[in-house]
């Protein structure tokens, strides 16, 4: 009898391993965060526990018969400290198609414009703790990158040292006034020593004035926004250098605007140790409509110490200082959104992977 309940429970653990390939990734991820606020808004000086993007992820792979796989991943945003909109999947949740060419997903998922860095400036991407973090919807740079809930997406496999990815999101939203459709694409270069590449982004039929926070949930037909970006970088000897130029376009009511960021990025690494700077400029509102005092500038100093394979320990540096007229923050929600407010904001904090 003990041999049969043996034998069953057995069964049980590894008929869905050959069911098909499982995996759960994430990655915990807190620090310690002191903030000096000054300017027109709520001046601040504060300490709090503040989540640098903790997440938990089911992914799956099946393979087919003929070298395709499906390929399906379940991704949650979690806080360490306050809760807030932890729903499940409200990260990149979808179901596709992998092959020797690449992989086509369909679902909630980063734009092509959103994962760029990673492909052209890695020093961006992955290395700063989100209090440095400088990109997004009302930050410096990537304002018009986004996570949409309903896009399909297209990431190539590499061929030589090129790869291309494309997305079309806002599936669906067409109104019958306004179809605000987003198209982004990224063309990429990587040796393993120098990267280059460049981005697109069209937010269509969708109405925003050129500001500091932009509005990619108002539509109105013949209104657009637009993204260029081009970067590039090297990797020797434990020295990176990474530098991006974007221009962000808007057109809005008949008046056509446009803004300028860019962004130097250096980082050191030998052994468990690792250093990074940068520095990140945002020029004024220039156009049919400029607006004068609207830019911005932000630099970061980090490092950190790899415990092991999977934790550090980091200590970070950040100054946000906004013009007159600019009210740009970064992912930890500092400055507080008001015009002209400046930042300085330490962090000590501990990060994880699984």
């Amino acid at each position: 009898m003990q041999k049969i309940i043996a034998g069953a429970l057995a069964a049980l653990c590894v008929t869905p391993a050959a069911m098909a390939d499982v995996t759960i990734t994430g990655s915990i991820r807190a620090g310690l965060e002191y903030v000096q606020q000054s300017g027109p808004g709520t001046s601040a000086n504060l300490t709090r526990v503040e989540d640098q993007g903790s997440r938990i992820a089911v992914a799956g792979e099946d393979k087919w018969d003929d070298g395709l796989s499906t390929i399906w991943q379940v991704q949650n945003k979690l806080h360490i400290g306050a809760a807030s909109g932890d729903t499940w999947g409200n990260r990149n949740t979808f179901i596709g198609v992998k092959g020797s060419l690449g992989n086509i997903t369909f679902g909630r998922n980063e734009d092509a414009l959103y994962t760029a860095s990673g492909y052209y400036v890695p020093e961006l991407d992955g290395t700063y703790n989100y209090s440095e973090d400088a990109w997004g919807n009302g930050e410096l740079l990537f304002r018009l990158e986004e996570r949409n809930a309903n896009i399909a997406s297209f990431q190539s496999s590499k061929f030589g040292n090129f790869g291309v990815n494309a997305s079309v999101g806002n599936l669906g939203l067409n109104n019958g006034s306004a179809n605000p459709l987003q198209y982004a694409a990224t063309a990429y270069y990587d040796d393993g020593t120098y990267t280059a590449g460049a981005s697109y982004k069209r937010d269509n039929d969708t109405s925003s004035l050129l500001t500091s926070e932009l509005s990619t949930t108002t539509y109105k037909s013949g209104d657009n926004l637009e993204s260029y970006v081009v970067g590039g970088g090297a990797n020797w000897n434990g020295f990176m250098l990474n530098a991006l130029w974007e221009r962000v376009a808007s057109s809005y009511s008949g008046s056509n605007t446009h803004q300028d960021d860019a962004a130097i990025l250096i980082g050191y690494k030998t052994g468990p140790w690792s250093v990074h700077a940068s520095y990140l400029y945002m020029a004024d509102v220039k156009g049919d409509a400029p607006i004068a005092q609207s830019g911005a500038k932000q630099f970061n100093l980090a490092g950190y110490y790899k415990l092991s394979k999977a934790t550090r320990v980091f200590v970070s540096y950040t100054r946000l200082e906004n013009d007159a007229n600019a009210s740009f923050e970064q992912s930890t929600g500092v400055p507080n959104g008001t015009a002209g407010d400046k930042a300085n904001i330490f962090s000590l904090g501990l990060r994880t992977n699984f």
